[in-house]
């Protein structure tokens, strides 16, 4: 049987998609992408090629450029240098708000909610873009605002059903327990219909049942959807164990990127050791700054 996620090499430019993608536009390319901040370079010459069928695993230390590669494809950090095309169109010079209308959802390291709007309020602004009513159906609650509401009502209830949390939609978001509120902000990222679904340690402080829960849901949803995902993760065996792709960064560089079968039958120690002779650190040592 043909391993359609082994890494292959596809041109005009030198990039890696998986076998599955070649021929088809990739959803995100990055080229020479690069930021320093006071003359230090958090990222540079960060080249990836992400195709349309991946869930890709974004490990490295702390301080290794994950959240600033994040912070440049949502145009929160505008880059020093380099290229982010998405869906084969240049995004520079969007805004926020414009890159996520493109097609990026994202969600934080530290929750950000509406902590005193509901739970369906929360999921339904998000939205926003696609409600299509004037202000006079709003106003005197015309059809179309009612046709729009009840649609609107329907998908938000659709994304609770994923994480079974369809009788918390009238509860206030910010009374959540943590791990709730966790789930909220990936719902929330799914209501803007994302062709680019971006996790920034969705898992973080969640005990490891309930991490487990998370990620094994956000790996069905990702599949059915179709949706092209990146996941930042300091966990190591999670990174190996869900998705077809996994990319190591260390000091604003791509030291490691495997996928298929290699990366399916790696094991920790072999990661940690394909890390430190990619990196030529020591850090691989000391497995507190890689777990």
């Amino acid at each position: 049987m043909t391993n359609k996620t082994k890494l292959v090499t596809v041109t005009p430019r030198v990039a890696m998609l998986t076998e599955r993608d070649v021929g088809k536009t990739p959803v995100l390319e990055c080229i020479d992408l690069g930021i320093s901040f006071g003359g230090l370079k958090a990222v540079d010459n960060f080249n990836i090629t992400i195709g349309r069928t991946e869930i890709t695993g974004l490990i490295g230390p702390n301080g290794a450029g994950k959240t600033t590669v994040f912070n440049l494809l949502t145009s929160v950090y505008q880059p020093t240098h380099g290229t982010i095309l998405l869906d084969g169109k240049d995004i520079h010079g969007m805004s926020t708000a414009q890159i996520n209308h493109a097609g990026i959802a994202r969600t934080f390291q530290n929750i950000r909610l509406f902590s005193n709007l509901t739970v369906e309020e929360n999921i339904t602004v998000a939205m926003g873009p696609q409600i299509k009513y004037g202000l006079a159906s709003s106003i005197l609650h015309l059809p179309p605002y009612r046709w729009e509401e009840r649609v609107a009502h329907e998908r938000a209830m659709e994304l609770l059903s994923i994480f079974h949390m369809e009788d918390m939609a009238n509860a206030q978001a910010g009374s959540l327990p943590y791990g709730a509120q966790r789930r909220l902000e990936i719902m929330r990222a799914l209501a803007t219909s994302p062709k680019l679904l971006l996790l920034d340690e969705h898992t973080a402080a969640l005990d490891p049942k309930t991490a487990a829960k998370v990620l094994e849901a956000t790996q069905r949803i990702v599949e059915k959807n179709h949706l092209t995902t990146m996941m930042i993760t300091h966990n190591m065996r999670d990174a190996i164990s869900y998705g077809n792709r996994l990319i190591m960064m260390y000091e604003g560089h791509v030291v490691v990127d495997v996928s298929g079968e290699e990366k399916k039958n790696l094991t920790v120690e072999q990661l940690l050791n394909l890390f430190s002779r990619a990196s030529g650190s020591d850090e691989a040592d000391d497995k507190l700054l890689l777990s």
